[in-house]
């Protein structure tokens, strides 16, 4: 589990370093970032905001996706009466408002080339996370079948950060105004 930690914190910081290169302005159109004052504040930047947003919006859709397993074991335990009973169909309205109202801040703060592969990483991370975590659910047995699939992970997050770095000029951020 600390290698998707690892594998996802290395690919957020490799996304966060390219688009850092992006000449964006603030939201807000309060202009660029001035240059740094001699006292030590955390660093403001459109990739780490925009990171930020992406990374939550992914996180937020895999407890969606936890939400929806609950409620479909209370609709099969207990009827349809039972759902409006419990909170996790409700959990599951506000997250699925929250995904989509994250998402969309997500996709519209910079380009998709640094939004999008953090979503794709992230979220499916987290859900095989929260699963372990919450479900106790068991991806195999077998060391040989995990290791198949963290290589295969590996893969596809390498994978996402090439996509991202030959993104097509319509995918990258336009120049401030």
């Amino acid at each position: 589990m600390s290698a998707i930690f690892a594998l996802c914190a290395a690919f957020s910081n490799a996304v966060r370093g390219n688009a850092a290169r992006c000449k964006h302005k603030r939201p807000g159109g309060q202009g660029e970032r001035p240059a740094p004052s001699r006292v030590s504040r955390p660093q403001f930047t459109v990739a780490t905001w925009l990171g930020d947003r992406a990374a939550a919006a992914a996180i937020v859709w895999a407890l969606v996706a936890t939400f929806i397993k609950t409620t479909t074991e209370t609709l099969t335990e207990s009827g349809v009466a039972a759902v409006f009973t419990d909170w996790p169909a409700y959990a599951l309205a506000a997250g699925g408002a929250a995904g989509i109202i994250l998402v969309q801040a997500a996709l519209h703060v910079g380009p998709l080339s640094v939004s999008q592969p953090l979503l794709v990483i992230v979220d499916p991370s987290v859900s095989v996370i929260l699963s372990i975590w919450l479900f106790q659910e068991h991806y195999t047995r077998g060391p040989a079948a995990i290791a198949g699939s963290l290589v295969a992970f590996t893969i596809m997050s390498v994978g996402v950060v090439m996509l991202r770095r030959t993104a097509p000029p319509t995918m990258q951020a336009r120049p401030s105004t």
